[in-house]
């Protein structure tokens, strides 16, 4: 039997990753929410009224959805909208090798 090695694929990186973290925002709010209604423009915690632990839970959800391990260092920073934990997500996630 041949295998063959999975080549990074930087798009397939994207969706998989904005798709995790779009679920797990809608999972957080209190009326279920579907992923593809989140756009990458929302703030956390105007537009989504994220509390200081919703915040942590979001970042516990990412991990156990794509195995990646954040750090406190990784959550501190400038994460207002999806798209900003989006993006920290795939830095973390590629630093690891996870996606």
């Amino acid at each position: 039997m041949q295998y063959t090695q999975q080549q990074y694929n930087p798009e397939t990186a994207v969706l998989k990753v904005a798709d995790a973290v779009r679920s797990a925002l809608g999972d957080l709010m209190p009326e279920a929410r579907p992923a593809q209604t989140i756009s990458d423009s929302e703030s956390l915690f105007v537009d989504l009224g994220l509390n200081s632990l919703e915040y942590l839970e979001l970042w516990t959800s990412i991990e156990s959805r794509l195995g990646c391990r954040f750090d406190d260092e990784d959550l501190q920073g400038d994460l207002r909208t999806v798209g900003d934990v989006v993006q920290r997500t795939l830095d973390v996630c590629r630093a690891g090798a996870l996606v």
